[in-house]
This record gives C-alpha cells, structure tokens and sequence, in this order.
C-alpha cells in the first residue's frame, strides 16, 4: 500500500469510528462483513477515487449494460453514471474537478455581482478609491517588511565586523 492508501485507511477508520489497530494495511474492498461495509462506505464519502480504484482491484467492474452505453456514443444512463462513479477512478477525478471548477466560477461570478452592488451602492470612485488605498497598504506593508530585513540585516553584519575586531572567533 502506498503512504496515500494508507492515509485514506486511516481515515476511513476514524470517520467510521473503527479501531486502526485492528485494521491490516489491505484493500478493504476485499473483505466481506460488518466492518469492512463500515470502511468501505467511508472510504467511498471522503475518498471516492480511492474507492474507485480499491473497487476494481478487488475485481468489480464497469457492467456490460454501462459499456454498451459509452461504446454507442449516446448519452448515458443515471444508472451508468453511477456505475462509472463507482468503477472509473477517472471518471471519478474528472467529475470532481467539474465540480471544484464550477464552484470556483461560482464563487468569482459572486464576487463579481456583489463589486457590482457595492459600485452601485457606493459609487465607482468611492470603490476604486477602497481598493487602491488596500492595495497602497499592502504594498507600504511589503515594504516595511523588506526595511526590517534589510535593517536586522545591517545590524547582524555590524555585530560580527564588532565581535570579530574584539578579536572573539565566530563560525561562519
């Protein structure tokens, strides 16, 4: 088992509240009984890819009926979509992202419409005078940051070219 699998074991276990000593470092997918439904439903909630890949090397597979659907071209089934959600890992990870991207443009359009409100609410200039004046700060922050570099930098030098003309031996 990868550092990985064994990180979605874990915590499979936890979440299930399963005792991980107990638990061989195996695919769960192979076992049968109480336990291993409990690990294999809480590997498939948080690690669905994982999931999908554990199903597949513990035999199970895309059925023919989903198979015969993808090789005709057409729109899949509900019931084929699921079967590729429990059996494709790729599919599985293409789908997840869809999902992170969707919410991601969701969240930018968001932003976008509540600018709009405030720009409306408040006035262009006022807005535009907010964000340069956070980005004015931002940057003076930057910048005082890099003086104290500079600055505990000067004193760091100044306290060896001392040390070492008092005649004390300094490593480095």
């Amino acid at each position: 088992m990868t550092p990985n699998e064994i990180e979605v074991l874990q915590r499979a276990c936890q979440a299930a509240r399963i005792d991980a000593s107990k638990i061989k470092p195996e695919n769960p997918f192979t076992k049968s009984g109480s336990t291993a439904t409990l690990l294999q439903a809480s590997v498939a909630e948080f690690a669905p890819e994982q999931a999908a890949k554990w199903r597949c090397e513990a035999g199970a597979g895309l059925s023919v009926q989903t198979l015969s659907e993808i090789q005709s071209g057409g729109d899949l089934s509900e019931a084929a979509m699921n079967d590729l959600w429990l059996h494709d890992h790729q599919f599985v990870a293409d789908k997840q992202r869809e999902k992170s991207t969707a919410i991601e443009n969701q969240l930018a359009w968001l932003e976008a419409e509540a600018d709009k409100k405030r720009r409306a609410r408040e006035g262009d200039k006022a807005v535009d005078f907010q964000n340069a004046k956070a980005a004015a700060e931002k940057e003076a922050r930057a910048e005082s940051a890099k003086r104290a570099a500079e600055m505990q930098k000067r004193i760091d030098q100044k306290r060896a070219d001392d040390a070492r003309l008092a005649g004390v031996i300094t490593n480095g």
